[in-house]
């Protein structure tokens, strides 16, 4: 912003033009038909503008004005009051104006009400071009006569003195402007002169705020068509408006504020504004709490409010003839609208505007803005309506008979929604999206239908829903109607809210058509769930009974190339399904162990020495591979997991000289990936399970001289795990399984034979119990379904080690012990999870054989290393292969 020097004076205040009159040159007339106003330019230019124009001249005096008439156009005249605030002299050079103007400096505060302030001489031209007209005892007078320039004018302030200064001329030409000094833009009022003709007047006010450099007057009166051309700035004017006719706010490209307020002059006179653009791009925005009872049009620009006060009246008219409305707050309006050209509103992101009033005309109106629009009455224009951005409501919850029956079409762009709960007239072409109902997730209320009463075309565009999904008769979804035709393309999208989900029969109808359908008319734009069921889109029912209309499915429905449709009994599961109860199995099985796969062969810590007190620390990597089914058939899971885990003995001890007892603590982390397809459907979901587990652990020992006999292992586990459920094409679902898991195993070793001078053969039944509390988190999916999962599974195991062993031979420093092992595990039950009623188990791990092959070896005086590979099968291809590798290290 450009600098300007503090002025010399302060403008004072506006008066309001009150009364019709005719003055010769160099006079003032009261009219108020027009207004005239002096304008001030932003830019760094030195000078500000007056507009002028006027026509014939009469004869009169100001004590009398309305006796003096002639022709139908009256003389203009513009007049600043301001005091000087530092005295000086200041020169108008070659002031380009219109033929016969003329400026008047008057020492003093001119009052037009007051008689005898001076006589009015001249008839025509050429009196003007050589009589000065004085009023009272001004300082200055001058006249341009019939050239387009005036020459040089000097006139002198004195600090602390007020002055009037008036400009007037004759001229009607809107080109035809006089050149004033800068100093003119400072804050303060002006008194308005008017006339009956044909040029609206400028008006325009500086770019500053402040004291020095704002605009602060207060309160501004206009009378008659006034032209208010704006730069940028914010406008704190009061401005009161006649009901002569309109006052036109033109924002000349710029952005503009005003926070004044805009009334009406006399009580039961309405004052009417119009905002135009002459410029390209910017904004008018009203602040002020308006009370002026016109109308308002908006003819070209665009005006911004935030409240409908700011639109004068509530029960006043808002007229579009080209212009823009932009909302940048929520709020409700009452009034009626009229469309006689083009309009559009705009509506700011997350905001709504609601409009309770008729909208009516020929025109047509385009919605943008990402924010809402509610159209709440029967509104009754002809022309179309395009949806550019954001939504257009026909109706919200309360008001279903909400409509666009004028016969207009409605055009929704990319970009744009339509939504509601009325009804249209007229044809719908959608690019966009139509959400009926509560599918457009702006407004609350419950599912509802949108009526179209012509045709519905889509150009790939979408359709969005929302419902509780279940059976034929539980489900309750919003819907669309068409009386006519349904062709083109569009995706359609349909949001479980709170549905259990269930097994259909016939279909539940989403999409009424009561003409024809094409095949393609709508498909099915992504997947459709609720509880535990897929549903998919078809066109008809089941029984064929209404082949035009579209239904949703559970039922996996096999349809011929003539629509013909068969029934199959098997019902679409969800892959979630699957990858939920696989993540339980998961948590609760990743960090299981047996005293083998934590410490190797135990007995060979004794090979330091029968004295020595034995400690040891301990880590072991566990890596498998996981395939198993679900009780539907449909789905297969498969899993990979990594686990660590990390321990170490803190005490030791014997109660008899030859058993032992082990006392320790372990923790770990574990991770696991899944992934489940469905074989019926191909869609897929994956599912990760990470999270620690920490505990402790205790081992007692019978011989420890032979390295024979029974061993009692106990461990107790708290596991603390994250899980995650993605499906394909769904939101990511994020919970928690937290619990404890605890075994007791028992084994007896004892040799059977000799294999040779080294090894012996040694066998080694074991029993182990587990119990499984980790448990799921109960929650929500976005989707709207409830899932959770049981708990408390015991896990046994039978079964035995054969292994070979030269843990006794005195030939061999070092130990190495091969060896076979079988099991039999048992699961009394099966992971699984419950989504909306609907049970989904894991199948197959109830009873599992399982075989290992491995070695342990004690390479040398403390360390201890083992490695195994294992393959556990069950039925329905659960199948489990794993390798592991362990070390210990003992002191």
């Amino acid at each position: 912003m450009a600098q300007r020097a503090t002025p010399p004076f302060k403008l004072k205040k506006l008066l309001y033009a009150t009364t019709a009159g005719v003055i010769g040159a160099g006079c003032i007339v009261s009219n108020a038909s027009a207004a005239t106003f002096y304008t001030a330019d932003a830019s760094n230019s030195t000078t500000s503008t007056v507009g002028l124009s006027a026509s014939t001249l009469g004869n009169g005096v100001l004590s009398n004005p309305s006796a003096l008439t002639t022709g139908s156009n009256v003389f203009k005249y513009s007049a600043i009051i301001f005091t000087a605030t530092s005295s000086g002299s200041f020169t108008f050079g070659q002031t380009y104006a219109p033929s016969d103007t003329v400026m008047i400096l008057y020492n003093g505060v001119y009052d037009p009400s007051s008689p005898g302030t001076g006589a009015i001489v001249g008839n025509d031209d050429t009196s003007q071009a050589t009589h000065r007209t004085t009023l009272g005892d001004p300082s200055l007078t001058t006249m341009c006569g019939t050239t387009n320039y005036c020459p040089q004018i000097t006139f002198s302030v004195t600090a602390g003195i007020t002055y009037t200064l008036f400009v007037s001329g004759y001229s009607i030409s809107a080109s035809n402007n006089l050149t004033l000094p800068f100093q003119f833009y400072s804050t303060g009022d002006v008194l308005f002169g008017g006339y009956t003709g044909r040029s609206p007047i400028d008006l325009m006010q500086p770019n500053y705020l402040g004291s020095e450099l704002g605009v602060t007057v207060d309160p501004i009166f206009v009378g008659g068509t006034l032209k208010m051309d704006l730069v940028n700035g914010i406008y704190t004017d009061d401005f009161t408006l006649s009901n002569i006719a309109s006052s036109n706010i033109d924002q000349n490209g710029n952005n503009s504020v005003f926070t004044g307020i805009f009334s009406d002059a006399v009580s039961g006179t309405p004052g009417v504004i119009t905002i135009d653009n002459t410029g390209t791009g910017g904004s008018v925005r009203f602040e002020g709490i308006n009370t002026y009872t016109g109308s308002t049009t908006l003819k070209g620009g665009t005006l911004v409010v935030s409240q409908d006060a700011n639109l004068g009246d509530p029960t006043a008219s808002l007229i579009f003839d080209g212009g823009a409305l932009q909302t940048v707050a929520s709020f409700s309006s009452a009034r009626d609208v009229t469309l006689n050209s083009t309009g559009t509103v705009i509506v700011d992101a997350g905001t709504t505007f609601d409009l309770s009033g008729v909208v009516s005309g020929t025109g047509s109106w385009s919605k943008n803005g990402a924010g809402t629009l509610v159209l709440n009455a029967d509104n009754i224009y002809t022309g179309t309506t395009t949806i550019d951005a954001g939504t257009l409501m026909v109706g919200d919850s309360s008001h279903p008979t909400a409509a666009l029956s004028g016969g207009g079409s409605v055009i929704v762009n990319a970009g744009g929604t339509l939504g509601g709960y009325g009804s249209i007239t007229a044809d719908v072409n959608n690019s966009g999206i139509v959400a009926p109902g509560s599918a457009a997730n702006v407004l609350s209320g419950t599912t509802g239908s949108l009526t179209i009463h012509g045709n519905y075309i889509g150009n790939n565009g979408a359709l969005h829903l929302n419902g509780a999904l279940g059976d034929d008769v539980s489900s309750v979804t919003d819907k669309l109607v068409i009386d006519g035709n349904a062709s083109g393309t569009t995706y359609v999208t349909v949001s479980n809210v709170g549905g259990l989900g269930g097994q259909t029969l016939e279909g539940f109808e989403i999409i009424d058509v009561s003409g024809t359908s094409t095949d393609s008319a709508f498909v099915q734009g992504g997947r459709i769930v609720a509880g535990a069921y897929e549903y998919s889109l078809m066109k008809g029912n089941v029984s064929g009974l209404d082949p035009e209309s579209w239904y949703l499915t559970s039922e996996y429905i096999i349809t011929d190339q003539g629509g013909n449709k068969t029934q199959t009994g098997v019902y679409m599961m969800r892959p979630e399904g699957g990858t939920y109860s696989a993540n339980l199995a998961a948590a609760n099985n990743m960090f299981n162990m047996r005293l083998h796969d934590r410490l190797g062969e135990p007995q060979f810590a004794d090979s330091l020495s029968a004295q020595d007190k034995v400690s040891s620390l301990w880590i072991r990597y566990d890596y498998g591979h996981n395939r198993s089914g679900d009780s539907s058939g449909q789905l297969t899971n498969k899993s990979d997991r990594s686990v660590v885990q990390v321990g170490g003995d803190i005490a030791q001890w014997s109660s008899n000289g030859s058993d032992r007892f082990h006392l320790g603590v372990m923790g770990g982390y574990g991770r696991v990936n899944i992934d489940t397809d469905s074989s019926l459907t191909g869609y897929r979901s994956s599912g990760k399970v990470d999270g620690y587990s920490l505990g402790v652990y205790g081992t007692w020992y019978a011989n420890q001289e032979d390295k024979s006999g029974l061993y009692v292992d106990g461990w107790i586990l708290w596991n603390d795990v994250n899980a995650k459920v993605n499906g394909s094409g769904l939101a990511e679902e994020s919970y928690d399984i937290k619990g404890v898991t605890a075994s007791l195993e028992a084994g007896y070793s004892f040799q059977i034979g000799q294999m040779n001078e080294e090894y012996g053969v040694w066998i080694q039944p074991q029993a182990q119990v587990t119990w499984m509390g980790a448990k799921a988190d109960d929650h929500m999916e976005h989707n709207g379904t409830w899932v959770t999962s049981n708990r408390n599974n015991v896990q046994t195991r039978l079964g035995a080690r054969g292994y070979l062993s030269n843990i006794n031979s005195q030939a061999s420093q070092n130990v190495v012990q091969p060896y076979l092992e079988l099991n039999w595990i048992h699961n009394t039950k099966s992971y699984h999870v419950n989504m909306g009623g609907t049970e989904v188990s894991q199948d197959g791990a109830k009873d599992v054989g399982e075989v290992r092959i491995g070695m342990e070896a004690n390479i040398s005086r403390n360390t201890t290393l083992w490695f195994n590979v294992g393959h556990q099968m069950g039925s329905n291809s659960y199948r489990d292969t794993a390798a592991q590798f362990g070390l210990k290290y003992s002191f």
